[in-house]
Parts: C-alpha cells; sequence; structure tokens
C-alpha cells in the first residue's frame, strides 16, 4: 500500500517554500507503476519542481521523496490534492485514489518579519573558449554567509549547447565554503557571450524561518575564432563524447493487457551501466503511466538523443497512452512524427517498442535520422530481447543502424522468441 504524505516548514504568503512529498510503501510486498500528479491549491504558484511523480517500483518499506517548491498568494486554509494517484498493488491489481486531500494552512505576511536576505556568490573560472569546439566551462560557487545552505542547485542558460545537463547538484554547501562546477559549452559566433547562471537553495535563518530562494547572474566569456592549427580530434580536451540523454516513456492503461515495461527497464539500465562507453550515456527515470502532455513535457525538459517508447499499438499507427482516468487513450501518428520532428535537432532515434507501430515508425522517419517500429504483434520476452541487445551494442560503442541488426539476432537466439526477430523494421530520415 503506498501511503503520500507532506513535509515543510511553514507557507506564508509570498514566501517561497520547499515541499517535500513523501511516497511511502507501507507493505506488504512491493508496489509498481506508482503515478501520483499533485494538484496545487487556487493561488498558489508552482516555483520549481514538477507536479508528477512517477516511479517504477518500489519496494516494501521503501520511501521516495520528491520535492518541489510553491510560493501561496493569499492566506488561509487549503489542501494540497491529486487529480490522479495510482499504482499496482503487490498482486498487480491497479489502486486509484481521486480523492487524495492533504490540509495545509497559508499565514499571512505579516507573520513573517523581514530577515536579511542571503545570497551565493557566483564566478567564473578563466577558461579558452574558440568558435564550434566543445570548451569546459567552470563555475565557482561561494557561500559567503553565516549560514548553511541546502539542496543548492547550479543551471545555465544560452545561446550555445551543452553536452549533458545544464542543471548541477550542489547538495549542502556550509557557512564560508565554496564549491566549483563544470559545463560542457560549444558557441558558433565569434565574440563576448552572455551566460544565464540561475543558483538556487534553501537556508534557516537565526529565528529558524526556511527561507527557499533563487538567484539570477551572468557571466560573460569571449569565443575566439578556431585555430586552424588545432583540429578537435587532436586536443585532449575534445575526446570526450557528449552525454546523450535517453528518454524512456510507457504505458500501460488498465483496460489493456499488462506488460512487463519495468523489467524492460531495469535490463536497459543494466545494459548501459555494463558498456564500456557507459558515460556517454544517461537514462531519464522512466515515465511509466505516460499521458499525451507527459510526452510533450518529457522533450521540453530533456532534448533527449533517444526515445523509448514501450506500450501498446494499434494496426492503424496509433499508440496508446493513459488518460486521467487510467484509460487508454490513442495518439495520432502523424501529429506524435510531427511532435517528434520539432526536436530534430537533438533526437537522433526513436524506437516505438509496441504492436503495429510501423506506419508510426515511418511517419517518425519523415522527420527524425532513425525510427523503428513493429511490423506486428509482439510478445514481452522479444520486446525485451530486443531492448536489451539494441543497448547492449549501443553501450559498447556501435552505431544505430549496427545496434539493431545486433538487437534482431538477440531475438532469434531465444527459442521461444526466434520466429518474432522479422518483427522490427528500422526506417532512416527519407
Amino acid at each position: 500500500m503506498i501511503k503520500v504524505s507532506f513535509e515543510f516548514d511553514r507557507l506564508i504568503v509570498g514566501q517561497r517554500t520547499q515541499v517535500a512529498i513523501h511516497l511511502a510503501n507501507v507493505g506488504p510486498g512491493k508496489c509498481t507503476d506508482v503515478a501520483f500528479n499533485l494538484r496545487l491549491a487556487p493561488g498558489m504558484t508552482l516555483m520549481r519542481g514538477v507536479t508528477r511523480v512517477d516511479i517504477p517500483e518500489l519496494q516494501d518499506r521503501q520511501t521516495h521523496v520528491h520535492h518541489v517548491t510553491v510560493r501561496p498568494a493569499r492566506a488561509g486554509n487549503m489542501a494540497f490534492t491529486s487529480s490522479n494517484f495510482a499504482y499496482r498493488d503487490q498482486v498487480g491489481i491497479l489502486v486509484r485514489d481521486n480523492d487524495f486531500s492533504w490540509p495545509v494552512a497559508v499565514l499571512p505576511a505579516s507573520q513573517n518579519p523581514a530577515s536579511p536576505r542571503r545570497r551565493l556568490e557566483v564566478v567564473s573560472a578563466p577558461g579558452r573558449f574558440r568558435v564550434g569546439q566543445l570548451d569546459e566551462l567552470r563555475i565557482e560557487v561561494r557561500n559567503t554567509t553565516d549560514v548553511p545552505f541546502s539542496n543548492a542547485t547550479v543551471a545555465i542558460n544560452g545561446p550555445f549547447e551543452s553536452n549533458g545537463s545544464r542543471v548541477k547538484h550542489l547538495g549542502e554547501l556550509s557557512a564560508g565554503a565554496s564549491r566549483a562546477v563544470s559545463f560542457g559549452l560549444r558557441a558558433e559566433a565569434e565574440g563576448p557571450l552572455t551566460v544565464t547562471v540561475r543558483t538556487a537553495y534553501s537556508y534557516r535563518d537565526e529565528r529558524g524561518l526556511v527561507f527557499t530562494d533563487e538567484q539570477p547572474d551572468s557571466l560573460r566569456v569571449m569565443i575566439g575564432p578556431q585555430d586552424p592549427t588545432q583540429s578537435r580530434h587532436g586536443d585532449p580536451r575534445h575526446t570526450a563524447s557528449p552525454v546523450r540523454t535517453i528518454l524512456y516513456l510507457a504505458a500501460q492503461p488498465r483496460d489493456l493487457p499488462p506488460l512487463r515495461t519495468d523489467k524492460e527497464f531495469h535490463e536497459v539500465k543494466e545494459r548501459l551501466q555494463l558498456g564500456r562507453n557507459r558515460d556517454h550515456f544517461r537514462l531519464e527515470p522512466p515515465y511509466v503511466a505516460a499521458r499525451k502532455i507527459d510526452v510533450g513535457q518529457a522533450l521540453v525538459d530533456h532534448h533527449p538523443y533517444i526515445v523509448h517508447f514501450a506500450g501498446h499499438g494499434e494496426v492503424d499507427g496509433s499508440l496508446y497512452v493513459e488518460g486521467d482516468s487510467g484509460l487508454s487513450e490513442p495518439v495520432d501518428p502523424g501529429g506524435l512524427a510531427e511532435l517528434f520532428g520539432l526536436y530534430s535537432r537533438t533526437i537522433k532515434c526513436v524506437i516505438v517498442n509496441a504492436c503495429h507501430s510501423v506506419r508510426l515508425a515511418a511517419a517518425i522517419a519523415e522527420y527524425i535520422d532513425y525510427a523503428i517500429g513493429m511490423r506486428s504483434a509482439i510478445g514481452d520476452e522479444a520486446s525485451i530481447a530486443f531492448s536489451v541487445g539494441f543497448y547492449q551494442a549501443l553501450s559498447s560503442g556501435q552505431a544505430i543502424p549496427e545496434a539493431f541488426r545486433h538487437a534482431k539476432a538477440m531475438i532469434r537466439t531465444g527459442t521461444a522468441t526466434s520466429p518474432e526477430h522479422i518483427t522490427p523494421m528500422l526506417f532512416s530520415l527519407r
């Protein structure tokens, strides 16, 4: 059984407050496909974090903690609620609670006397930056105050490319301490470049009140001309490949047969961790009860290199996601392909590991370099074998077409799955 609770110090009008959402499996047994969609009280604004929590599985007595930062605009008694709180219990039965409510009291601003605002100091370390080359931007964050900071993060933005995440977590930063973080930066224009830096953090003042704040800063770096005598491959600073994000989406509507998407995700994760190029890929936490809005949000948030969808498909090419009620909801293949096309600058491959997804894959290949779909129905065992083989090859350094052939061969090696090796099809950009 999953129990949800909230932890925070106090909510005060106009003040940002970090809220910890605890999702605890109080037993017995393992729960899977845990989904919790937070609905804020009227007049309350989400300042940081996401309102949807998806957890593939929670073991008995295990707790998952998710953080958001909110700012209430008015005082009074109100509540945190959820528009979608569901999970599968230890025997696989879907449990849904549409009446979840957690009461909260928001205090007026008059009960929060002014306190000196604490800020972090942000500086950049010297670096050499060349047009079109991936260089290292080092940023030092200093806590020059007399109080410790917690939950500190640094985020960068600007007209440049960056390998890996643009957000780095610092965690705890004691009084007087400093910490340096590095980001990859590649600019395509010569001259001064402004990097927007935003830090977020929490601290407790001398009265014990907890404040959650964020501050904007900007750094200027100079982008020089590319050195014609130094190739990117010849400079040891540029031998590291960019970290590529793999976005895993899954949908298991309760009116369709259950799938082993949890097993598939963990197998994929293991293959990537064992590969010699494991540092080149980052597997994002899965969206295990994906809705239409979740697909779009995931693309906006992660700009993935590979999108992997596991779920059910229809003969006409439609893909089934979950509606707010947990029932199946078809997605038009043309519209979904167009949506992926908007992110063709970063997406290299889309894998639709769902039955009858060949039409969808063909439509996606109008926009994306590679798309993989299934020409007919495919069983769970063959589906997982394909994913394992694909990421096994990819993490060893093979290109996408070679990884695809390796994955098909993995299906064929299984006695039960052998006939299904012809089911996957690879399409390339036309």
